[in-house]
């Protein structure tokens, strides 16, 4: 929470699955023009949320790998980065991040077509008392 004078501000993250393939930069689009953003994955705590809707295959993030930078062109903190596929995958520009079964990250060609997670918010207000 967020102390503001006699109010608590708690912004609360969620991600919106959608099951319909597209690629990294439709998928971008639809997201902005239908929620907020691709999903933007700060945490460890965020990235269990995520992955928690992960049935049989990666789905797309907000995570432009070519640039390291998130799709609203915030600089990366958290990472869950595939280490298995480390070395031993051969990637084409521009690729893009998507969240796998394993609770983490691969790269993959932007162009390719897969679900997504659209980045979408919740801001609850309350006194102080009230959120504890």
């Amino acid at each position: 929470p967020v102390e503001t004078g006699c109010y608590s501000i708690v912004v609360i993250f969620f991600f919106h699955l959608t099951p319909v393939e597209m690629s990294w930069d439709d998928a971008l689009t639809y997201c902005r023009t239908h929620h907020t953003d691709l999903a933007l994955i700060e945490s460890a705590e965020e990235n269990r949320a995520a992955a928690n809707n992960v049935a049989d295959e990666t789905k797309w993030i907000g995570l432009f790998r070519s640039t390291g930078k998130w799709s609203d062109n915030r600089t990366v903190a958290f990472t869950a980065w595939y280490h298995e596929l480390s070395g031993r995958r051969i990637y084409h520009e521009p690729f893009c991040a998507a969240e796998n079964v394993h609770n983490t990250w691969e790269v993959f060609s932007c162009q390719e077509r897969r679900p997504f997670y659209c980045q979408g918010n919740t801001l609850y207000t309350g006194t102080s008392s009230a959120l504890h």
